[in-house]
């Protein structure tokens, strides 16, 4: 059992049918943050519902998404 689910997601490609499966299941299973990767590119992907944006090569949204891990 987890405490919470990270589910992070390519924003600059368009969603899989994998990445919706994904979606989908960490929706059923509790605590979770959909987290978009890569939001220094340009957006191909829209999840839906709250997602925290991030670049891991800038750091851009770290400190918010840290903040969202601890809340």
């Amino acid at each position: 059992d987890a405490d919470l689910v990270l589910l992070v997601l390519d924003l600059s490609q368009p969603l899989t049918a994998e990445d919706e499966a994904l979606l989908h299941k960490v929706q059923q299973a509790g605590p979770h943050l959909v987290v978009g990767n890569k939001c220094d590119l340009p957006r191909a992907a829209e999840p839906g519902g709250e997602v925290q944006v991030v670049s891991a090569s800038t750091g851009l949204g770290l400190e918010e998404l840290r903040a969202a891990i601890l809340a």
